[in-house]
């Protein structure tokens, strides 16, 4: 086979699954500002891994499969969010322990052979707000265009509170 190939595919998967250190993590070297997904992705301990990030480097959707039965740990993937995690079998939450690590809350719950989890946050993710330029220099007089996005669609107000330094059109 292709060695090359499968060692670039290896880094994507990596990037947005890891699970050899013990616990799940999800997208842990991805874009924040990149949408992405990956679906029945293997993890140790007998797992397969779903996953979707938003284009604000927010986890939307979060799931996991046992294939045996055992205790799965999952790294919090709101926490950046200020947001805890809960999982869910069947609509019904499951009980989970936490312990932190030096990356964040690990969150460990048994699982059932066969039977499907889904992590979802306590709470409605925060909005996020994106410029196109993370930096900009301007000269006295020149003029720049910035534009902006929300994770939640909502409109954006431009204003100023000193126009003899910047105006607003």
């Amino acid at each position: 086979g292709d060695v090359g190939a499968s060692l670039f595919s290896g880094a994507i998967m990596e990037s947005l699954m890891q699970s050899h250190e013990g616990f799940i993590n999800f997208f842990p070297a991805w874009y924040d500002d990149q949408e992405a997904s990956f679906k029945n992705q293997r993890a140790y301990g007998a797992f397969t891994v779903s996953g979707r990030q938003n284009a604000w480097g927010q986890v939307e959707d979060a799931a996991i499969h046992s294939e045996k039965g055992t205790e799965c740990f999952v790294l919090n993937p709101w926490q950046e969010d200020g947001l805890e995690m809960k999982v869910y079998k069947d609509g019904e939450e499951v009980k989970t322990t936490v312990e932190e690590n030096s990356l964040g809350n690990v969150y460990a719950f048994q699982t059932e052979a066969g039977e499907d989890y889904e992590l979802k946050p306590a709470g409605e993710l925060p909005e996020k707000l994106v410029l196109d330029r993370k930096s900009v220099t301007l000269q006295p007089g020149e003029r720049i265009q910035l534009n902006a996005s929300t994770s939640a669609g909502s409109a954006v107000t431009w204003s100023t509170d000193n126009s003899e330094v910047v105006t607003v059109e």
